[in-house]
């Protein structure tokens, strides 16, 4: 198992393009939430969507921006 590095995570959604994937630490999970749902409401003019998945067995999220 390979140690992912923590990021800030506003930009890092904000750089995404639609189909793209960001991955996280699992200890970032609350903070990538909070910010996905802020940013939905954000860029609602946009469009802006992500799918939020936890895969525990490697211990990291994994966002990708979806529209």
């Amino acid at each position: 198992m390979t140690e992912i590095a923590r990021k800030p995570v506003t930009s890092e959604l904000k750089s995404l393009g639609v189909g793209q994937v960001a991955v996280f630490p699992i200890e970032q999970l609350t903070s990538v939430k909070v910010t996905c749902h802020r940013l939905k409401k954000e860029l609602a003019r946009i469009r802006w969507d992500c799918r939020v998945r936890e895969n525990l067995n490697e211990y990291t999220v994994i966002v990708e921006r979806v529209r």
